[in-house]
Order: structure tokens, then sequence, then C-alpha cells
């Protein structure tokens, strides 16, 4: 026999259940972003707060993933120069790295952790435009540990591609 009881608890757990789907859905949904100044275009999940969108810097983020991106005016660096010097400078410690391809642009990575952070973990993408003197690079940070956030990461970082 049903009781009050039972169907107040099954009401609950629909309505729990309705909320972690929402909420997954909307970590899964994008917003495409072209930075114009570089003709780049990328994605960034529905649920990050937009901090910045300049010639000289693009911030946006949640509590899961963060994306950073600047422009980075040496053309005579490799990619991995680059983000081997900002890592560095950084005081970061490198964890893995590679080369990176990505919607016809060229670069390298760096999965690195920070002392003062070691919640999050951080890819710094170092991006070759084979088409300007002005090259970019990323840092997308994430919540170490947490598979979902690992995967909307990876996500975004191969989400980089010249505007058409």
């Amino acid at each position: 026999m049903i009781t009050r009881k039972t169907r107040s608890v099954a009401s609950m757990l629909l309505l729990f259940a309705a909320l972690f789907i929402s909420s997954q859905l909307a970590y899964s949904q994008e917003v495409v972003y072209n930075w114009e100044d570089y003709g780049v275009s990328f994605s960034v999940p529905k649920t990050h707060k937009l901090l910045k969108n300049t010639a000289d810097e693009f911030e946006s983020g949640d509590d899961l993933t963060w994306l950073q991106m600047y422009p980075f005016k040496d053309a005579s660096v490799t990619a991995k120069e680059m983000v081997e010097g900002i890592v560095q400078s950084a005081g970061m410690k490198v964890m893995k790295e590679g080369a990176y391809k990505s919607g016809g642009y060229d670069g390298y990575w760096i999965l690195s952790q920070s002392p003062k952070y070691p919640d999050w973990e951080y890819w710094y993408i170092g991006f070759i435009d084979p088409n300007s003197d002005t090259n970019f690079y990323a840092i997308i940070w994430f919540k170490k540990g947490n598979k979902k956030a690992y995967d909307i990461a990876n996500k975004m970082s191969y989400s980089f591609k010249p505007i058409e």
C-alpha cells in the first residue's frame, strides 16, 4: 500500500532527479564566442560568467572551469617556447605536455598545478596563427580530480578554430 509518506519521498526523489538533469544540461550547453581581433572562435559552457572580453584578454568561468585567453605578440617563438615561458614565470609545476592541433591551429600544451591553488589544474595552450604575427595562448583551469570538470575543459580546449 502506498502511503502519503512514500508518495512524498517519491516526489522528492523525482524533484532531485529533475534538478540534477537540468544542471547537467546547463554544463553541457555551450556559448560560442568570436574573438574578432584575432579571428578565433571558441566555445565555453553556458554556465560561464563572462568577466572580460577585450582585445587584450578574454575571461569567463564558473565553479568547475575557467578560461583566460591573451594575445602573444612575438612571432619569433614557437608555441612550446611560448607556453614554457608562461608556465615557468607563473611558478607552475609541469605535470604533462605535448603537441596540440585543433581547428587549423598548431600549438603546444602544458598541464600544470599551482602550489598556491592545489584544488585546480591548469592547461596552458599556445596557438600559432599561420596568418598573423600575433599568436595567442589560453589557460583553462578546472577542478582537480573532477571528471566532469576535466571533460568540460577538454571540450573547451578543442573548440578553438579560425573564424570562417
